[in-house]
């Protein structure tokens, strides 16, 4: 499988560069947000038990002590 990465200060995401991953089990462009998520898609990709994941899906909000939080899990 060939791992092609791009890094470009143009692609700039939440103040955050952006690298794009070309996944295809997913049919799509990826934008892991750090190395260490690009190294997770990449597992992902090659894990045959996985049938689809993505990059920053749904924020989830979590009431604690009457306060809502809002959290953004990496996949």
């Amino acid at each position: 499988m060939n791992l092609t990465v791009t890094k470009t200060n143009a692609n700039v995401h939440r103040g955050r560069f952006v690298l794009r991953y070309n996944s295809q089990k997913n049919k799509s462009v990826l934008s892991p947000e750090s190395f260490q998520e690009l190294k997770m898609a990449y597992r992902l990709e090659c894990d045959p038990n996985v049938v689809l994941f993505t990059c920053q899906p749904e924020q989830i909000a979590v009431t604690i002590d009457k306060k809502t939080h809002c959290y953004t899990p990496d996949f």
